[in-house]
């Protein structure tokens, strides 16, 4: 009598499988649908770097530059998290950096970085081109504190 159990069961969990297989198509073409096209959400999903968030584009957002990087390193020490860029924004940065005087927003950039890093993600740095982050080990030749960070695809 198991053995008809064992048997039924295997079927039964194949036939799910099998009809799964066959309805995921329809349900995964929905979900581009459900973000509706021109939403803030489908122009963060674009990975477009000229897209930039409504709340960075008022009269209190601090002038920045956007940079669209792709890790090659992560690091994380007492004083910073920083995240080097295959290629350079302006003025030959290759790194940008911000301070684990702040450990909880350290760390979301942190866990973010190595995100983009595992996943090989590119990442949009927000950043102010002129600020030097040397108090907290963020070379003023090739590094910019981050102001604000993005994984994209």
């Amino acid at each position: 009598m198991s053995k008809i159990h064992l048997t039924r069961t295997i079927v039964v969990y194949a036939a799910i499988f099998l009809l799964g297989m066959l309805i995921a198509p329809v349900f995964t073409g929905l979900l581009p649908a459900v973000v509706p096209a021109g939403s803030q959400a489908a122009l963060a999903q674009s990975g477009a770097p000229e897209t930039i968030p409504t709340n960075l584009q008022d009269g209190d957002a601090p002038d920045f530059s956007v940079f669209t990087c792709n890790p090659d390193f992560v690091g994380e020490f007492t004083n910073r998290v920083h995240v080097h860029c295959n290629t350079p924004a302006l003025n030959g940065v290759y790194w940008f950096a911000t301070p684990t005087s702040d450990s909880k927003r350290a760390a979301r950039i942190f866990s973010l970085l190595l995100t983009a890093a595992a996943a090989a993600k590119n990442v949009r740095v927000y950043y102010d081109d002129a600020a030097s982050g040397a108090s907290f080990g963020c070379a003023v030749s090739d590094c910019r504190p981050i102001l604000y960070i993005e994984l994209v695809k």
